[in-house]
């Protein structure tokens, strides 16, 4: 999954300048994992509204922060 999510970003591009990876607090699966990504971009830019569009399609659990 996580590749078809960097796959998301890259035809949106978007420039991924940190991503980390913690287990889950949200499901109790063991493989389960959240994935934390900064980027640079702007929630007024069309391609940022796309790719976090499509992310939430692929998503159990999307949050955005840290947004002026």
């Amino acid at each position: 999954v996580l590749n078809k999510a960097l796959l998301v970003l890259q035809q949106n591009d978007i420039n991924l300048t940190w991503i980390e990876s913690k287990p889950s607090k949200y499901y109790w699966e063991e493989w389960a994992h959240d994935f934390y990504i900064d980027f640079t971009g702007s929630l007024e830019d069309s391609n940022v509204i796309k790719m976090i569009s499509e992310l939430s399609k692929m998503s159990k659990h999307l949050t955005v922060t840290g947004t002026p």
